[in-house]
Parts: C-alpha cells; structure tokens; sequence
C-alpha cells in the first residue's frame, strides 16, 4: 500500500494506545495546554512540578480537577536541575511507569537561571529517559527547543540543519544550539524528538498569552498610534525578507502531544526535527500594516530598512542591539524580546506538515487572530494599571 496509507494506519493504532507521559514544565501555559490534550485523549500524565503551592501550579490543579480525582493526572514535585530530578522515593515510584516523556521545562523569564540551565535539565531527563529504556518502557523522548537557533542566518533555514556557520546575536539562540547538539548526541541511545517553535503568541482562539513575548513588543505601539491623526506619518518596516514567524501556543501544543505519540515519526533519527510555526509567515511590513490598520493608526509613511544595507538599515541594527543589551541589563523582558527583529524568520516546516496535517493540525495564519491577540494585549495592560 502507498506510504501515506501505511502512516495513517500507524497512527490510528497509536491512538488505540494509552501511554504514560511524563510531561516537565506543565504548569506553564503550555504546559497546561498539552496535560490537558493528553488527558482528554485518554492518557495518563505524570506533571512535573517544581512549586506546588505556586499560582501556576493552581491554574494546572483547577483546569484538570477531575483528571487528578481519578489518578489519571499526578502531580510529581521535582527539579531538572536536581539530581534524580529533585525527585522523592515515592515520586520515583511513579516516574518508572512513564512511556513518553515530553520535556518542555526552561527558565522563566522572571529567574535567575545558572550557566547552561537548558542542557543541564535535558541531562536530567535524558538520565531518566536511559533508566526506563533499559526496562524497554519508553517510547518518545520530545525535547522542545525554538527556531532561535537558526541565530542569524540569512536565509530559509531547514528542519534537519543545526550548525551552519549562523551567527547569534542574542544569547537565547546559542543556548538553543546547545540544547540541540545535546538532544542529537543523547539520540544514539534515546528516541529523540526535537520541536521547535518560533515566536510563541498567544490562542489562537482567544489570543491569551500568560509571558510577555517579543510580539507583545510591536502590540504595545498600538494605543500610542491609535491616538495620532490619520496625517501623521509615520515610520514603516520596509520591504525585504524579513518575516516574522510566530507560533500559536495551542498550536504547539496540539503539535507537540502528536508527535510525541504518531507512529508517523521516526524517533532519533536526523530528519527527527519539526519547526510547529506559520509556514506562510507575514513580512515585519505586512504585520506594522496590519497593525495600524487594525488600531485605525495612519498609514505608514518612510520605509525603514531592516535588513541591515546601507546606512540607515545598519542604524536599525545597532539600535536594536543596543536596545537589547539595555533590557537584559535592566532585567526588563526575556532574552529576545526586542532582538526578534534581527532575525529573518524564513523556516521550513515540510516535516512538521507531513505528521500534523494528516492528523488534522495546521498553523492558522497570523492575520486570522491577531485582532485576538491584540484584544488580550490590551486586556492584560488594562489589568496590570490597575
């Protein structure tokens, strides 16, 4: 029968299967979002979780109070950076049951993180993902990263590329190199599955996003520009390959629980890496457009260049750069929220497509639900100056 029918058989047989999945940084939106896609598939979920009394960790408990009666959901207390995970004997006792692990645990923006805290909590998992494969239990190791690590590459970068002599102007996109050279070299031995996202907004339905993201940046300038005279003009990206490629938070998750569970992907092998973001993504100029026109600003006036020729465009750079060497001094926003414009966001997404779109799941385009995302952004500022 032809490949496309052997796949879709495959993963109608996975989903007759009930797994155990253990799943790291649960208590983020994302987090919550993929626990939830699990349970509601079936499937039992072990939450690894570093506060329990956290505000985070109470969203996770109130969106799944029935899964968590049942057993179905159990929360682990532990630590990545921890040895054993942080975790306890009798938390132990529950992790050796797990089948997929999904591990999406990084820093917040808010913490202090050590050196190398990305590659040291995938060390950690990976040092439970060899115990259960030695007992011939686990199935899927997922291991997100971000399309940071294409740094700045000044071209269309591809799923299975890693290094190819990209430059990184911000820190995030070297860490992201680092992850993945070390998910790469622990998939000799694990069934490693690498996801990438690119720019992470919000629902795609509701446009709620729980971190401030470097999109949420460009947001802020709408009320300003709301409030100017349609005469005004005003300063435009202009025309270039500079595209801004974002991702859906339930999108990635939707894309994350179906590859950690479709017998569609060949695990640990190189072509084993998926970018879940817009194939189609806007250009910085359509989105300032669709910007202004979405908060009745005027229209854009001077072109800027952004793609770093000639005088101007070089200006751009350096203050962008500058701008974010002044954030990360102040602690004022995660690591790439301002230097998101340096980067030329053109992504292949051919793997990604041809596991999730069969099972249904598609990046929805950005002009479809950024009236959304603006609303929630507007609705959180609301909120935060009270």
């Amino acid at each position: 029968p032809p490949r496309d029918s052997i796949r879709r058989q495959r993963q109608m047989c996975i989903r007759d299967r009930v797994c155990t999945a253990l799943v790291t940084g649960a208590t983020s939106q994302l987090g919550r979002l993929v626990v939830g896609d699990l349970v509601a598939r079936g499937h039992a979920v072990r939450a690894l979780v570093r506060r329990p009394a956290s505000e985070s960790t109470e969203r996770l408990r109130v969106g799944q109070r029935a899964a968590l009666r049942s057993g179905q959901l159990v929360l682990v207390v532990g630590d990545v950076l921890e040895p054993d995970l942080g975790v306890k004997r009798s938390g132990q006792e529950r992790l050796g049951e797990v089948t997929e692990i999904i591990h999406l645990a990084r820093p917040r923006a808010s913490d202090v993180a050590p050196p190398g805290a990305l590659v040291r909590g995938l060390d950690g998992v990976a040092g439970l993902a060899r115990r259960l494969g030695r007992r011939g239990r686990l199935r899927r190791l997922v291991v997100l990263s971000t399309t940071a690590v294409a740094g700045g590459y000044g071209g269309r970068f591809y799923e299975d590329w890693l290094e190819v002599g990209q430059p990184f102007p911000t820190e995030d996109g070297r860490a992201a190199l680092e992850l993945e050279l070390r998910a790469r070299a622990s998939a000799a031995r694990l069934p490693v599955v690498v996801a990438r996202h690119a720019m992470l907004v919000g629902h795609s339905r509701t446009g709620h996003l729980e971190c401030e993201a470097g999109l949420g940046k460009l947001l802020g300038l709408g009320p300003a520009l709301s409030k100017l005279p349609t005469w005004v003009p005003v300063p435009g990206a202009g025309e270039g390959p500079r595209y801004v490629t974002v991702s859906p938070v339930d999108y990635v998750a939707a894309g994350i629980v179906e590859l950690a569970l479709s017998e569609a992907v060949e695990p640990g092998e190189e072509g084993a890496t998926f970018c879940l973001a817009d194939g189609a993504p806007p250009t910085l100029s359509e989105l300032t457009d669709m910007l202004l026109d979405r908060v009745g600003g005027p229209e854009p006036g001077l072109r800027v260049p952004v793609d770093g020729k000639g005088p101007v465009g070089a200006a751009v750079q350096i203050a962008v750069r500058a701008g974010a060497g002044l954030a990360k001094a102040l602690g004022k926003g995660p690591p790439g929220a301002v230097p998101f414009l340096l980067r030329r966001g053109d992504h292949d997404v051919t793997n990604a497509r041809a596991v999730l779109e069969p099972a249904g799941i598609s990046c929805p385009r950005l002009a479809t639900y950024l009236d959304a995302l603006y609303a929630d952004y507007l609705s959180r500022r609301k909120r935060s100056s009270k």
